[in-house]
């Protein structure tokens, strides 16, 4: 239901609302060209400075301008944003991003009367954000019972009741009604799409009215065993009876935010250009300045368009004390490692295990750095920590034992790698990653190979279309002299994985095997073009020198075909 529903509530919400331009503009000068090459790449930075270098050409420019709009918002200057967009003159004051930010205006002023007349004469930006805007314009010039009626409406719309439910109970909660809470109450199923956020609105509502009983009641109803530091945290608050900041709004208008946040985070799970997220939550940012939710949101998608300096800022803006600290250092440091910084990320994550010694979050994201960075001791150490802290919970995690058994194998500790491989298995018996990497380590040991190829094929089974899996199969069976059997094998991982060069080695040794020896030579040509390890290389040249045959002479083991003595 989730599926079919949200792909049509994406449409809804998006409606017409393309980063498209205009067709053509004058171009008058380099900054134009370099201003619209940064807005393509989402170079928000430097399509600002580009684009404002062009309109002091070229005042006129269309696509100049509207880039510069979105280089504004996407910098977070939502104010610079509406200024420029009112300015915007003919067709260009109907793109839906301008209008949508001339309504996010007329909001953060409190213009509530000019609004729902803009409506009445038939404004229209976008379907949901319209119905949602005039629903809190209603309320906020006094007609609440007009606002609930909008809302009723929109929420008869396939998929969209939660969000309907949602609103009208931040809008009650914003004039202080208690009728907030009777809706939220009333509300029994996961309010989908939203993530835990709406159970702990309700329940940080009834810590701010003062019922810290049960509000404490509310929130163990709903996550009666959180592993989240944030939901832990949030926690100790209720206990302690008082109530973070950054998650209620603290007036009307910054309560007006909740539009735009719950209009990101539904679509944030869609297949869609991350640009749409962006501006959603830049709107609610501006409205809610405190809105840590939405600084959240706004930073992972920074990071997710490739902008890491702006995302690290962002995740940096939310304090230490703020029970989404923990995760927004887990967002600085992935976004530090995905900007090349991989020491200060696990700068990070050191501090982040010496805050929470219980959370086992920050120990995996240690652990998985410095895996990667081929620090397996290290790598080991942190995820053992990781697992025993889920232990301690009473949690198992299959992904847990597979990293470490990944870091075991690549530090030759092969008996520790392979009990945690065949942990990784009884805690997911079906995982093809886990059956394959465990199959294809045990047909290079050349132990247990009739066990290694019925791992490979349960694998292969669930990811046909997986070249490293079809690989595995294709060598194991090359192992156990089986070559005729190999060869379709090692063929379809070559078409599935055409440049890597692992995959068009082992063909070539295939090809080799069954005797077409020109075709094996073209094979491990293939491979050395593609840049394999340099040991994988030197092997690689050995085969195009003597043969297959004389380099596994060499290496000790027996020729595929009889070599006569020279």
């Amino acid at each position: 239901m989730r599926a079919i529903a949200k792909s049509a509530i994406t449409a809804v919400i998006l409606g017409n609302l393309l980063l498209g331009l205009p067709a053509a503009a004058d171009v008058k000068s380099g900054a134009f060209l370099a201003g619209r090459a940064a807005s393509m790449t989402n170079d928000f930075a430097a399509s600002f400075t580009y684009n404002r270098r062009a309109m002091m050409v070229d005042p006129d420019n269309l696509i100049a301008q509207e880039n510069l709009l979105l280089a504004y918002v996407g910098l977070g200057r939502v104010a610079d944003a509406i200024e420029l967009a009112d300015q915007f003159t003919g067709d260009q004051r109907d793109w839906q991003v301008a209008k949508i930010i001339h309504t996010a205006d007329l909001l953060s002023r409190g213009a509530y009367d000019q609004l729902v007349d803009l409506f009445d004469k038939g404004f229209a930006a976008n379907p949901l954000v319209d119905q949602m805007v005039l629903a809190w314009a209603q309320a906020g010039r006094g007609d609440t019972a007009g606002a609930l009626a909008t809302l009723e409406l929109l929420g008869q719309e396939p998929g969209l009741r939660d969000l309907s439910i949602l609103q009208s109970a931040m809008i009650l909660y914003a004039q202080n009604d208690p009728r907030a809470l009777e809706i939220m109450g009333d509300f029994k199923t996961d309010l989908g799409g939203f993530g835990p956020r709406p159970q702990l609105l309700w329940a940080l509502m009834l810590a701010d009215g003062g019922d810290f009983d049960r509000a404490v009641a509310v929130f163990d109803a709903y996550f009666p065993s959180p592993l989240d530091p944030e939901l832990i945290e949030v926690r100790k608050y209720l206990v302690n009876q008082s109530v973070p900041v950054g998650y209620l709004p603290q007036n009307f208008a910054q309560a007006t935010g909740e539009i735009y946040h719950a209009i990101a985070t539904f679509i944030s799970a869609a297949d869609i250009d991350p640009n749409f997220i962006l501006i959603y939550a830049r709107l609610a940012q501006f409205l809610a300045p405190d809105h840590v939710p939405a600084r959240l949101i706004a930073a992972q998608t920074l990071q997710e368009l490739g902008q890491y300096d702006l995302s690290i800022e962002e995740f940096a803006k939310i304090a230490p004390d703020h029970p989404q600290y923990h995760n927004a250092e887990l967002g600085r440091a992935d976004a530090l490692d995905a900007a090349g910084q991989d020491q200060a990320a696990l700068q990070v994550l050191e501090n982040l295990m010496r805050r929470f010694p219980d959370s086992p979050l920050a120990f995996m994201g240690y652990a998985d750095l410095s895996r990667r960075a081929e620090d397996y001791d290290k790598a080991i150490a942190a995820y053992s920590q990781a697992i025993d802290l889920f232990a301690a919970q009473d949690q198992s995690r299959w992904g847990l034992h597979y990293a470490r058994a990944i870091s075991y194998e690549r530090s030759d500790q092969w008996p520790a790698a392979e009990r945690d491989f065949r942990k990784a298995l009884a805690l997911n018996p079906d995982q093809p990653q886990v059956l394959n990497y465990l199959g294809y380590s045990l047909i290079e040991q050349r132990t247990n190979l009739d066990e290694a190829l019925d791992m490979i094929d349960r694998a292969i089974r669930q990811s046909p279309d997986s070249g490293y899996i079809v690989d595995s199969m294709g060598w194991g069976l090359y192992r156990l002299g089986r070559f005729q059997e190999a060869l379709p094998y090692m063929e379809r991982a070559a078409e599935l994985m055409p440049v890597d060069p692992i995959v068009n080695d082992h063909l070539g040794d295939v090809y080799w095997a069954v005797g077409r020896k020109l075709e094996a030579a073209f094979q491990w040509r293939r491979a050395l073009s593609f840049d394999p390890e340099e040991k994988d290389m030197q092997r690689i040249r050995k085969k195009l020198d003597v043969g297959l045959d004389q380099v596994l002479i060499q290496e000790g083991q027996d020729p595929i075909h009889q070599v006569a003595d020279n």
